[in-house]
């Protein structure tokens, strides 16, 4: 399994939670998904794990997320992209 982490800074504060049902069904429909996790960090700040059976799924999410827009005008700054190999869990 790999992960990808990511954090995001949001023009509006109000938009640093979960992303609405839409995007998180479009999310877990991407090949691999097994797992998503959407914190907010601050008023403007989140960062999510999302996990995803192999690598190449987690790399392709990547490129999704660098090429998102989202919809509504909000700007998303994203600040870091990593994935990594998930090594143990529980």
């Amino acid at each position: 399994m790999h992960a990808v982490f990511h954090t995001a800074t949001f023009s509006d504060p109000s938009k640093a939670s979960a992303p609405p049902p839409p995007i998180i069904e479009m999310i877990s429909a991407l090949p691999g998904f097994k797992a998503g996790y959407w914190v907010r960090t601050s008023e403007s700040e989140g960062t999510s794990m999302l996990v995803f059976d192999a690598e190449e799924g987690a790399r392709a999410f990547v490129e999704f997320l660098r090429g998102a827009t989202p919809a509504d005008g909000t700007t998303l700054d994203i600040d870091s992209i990593k994935v990594g190999e998930v090594v143990g869990h529980a």
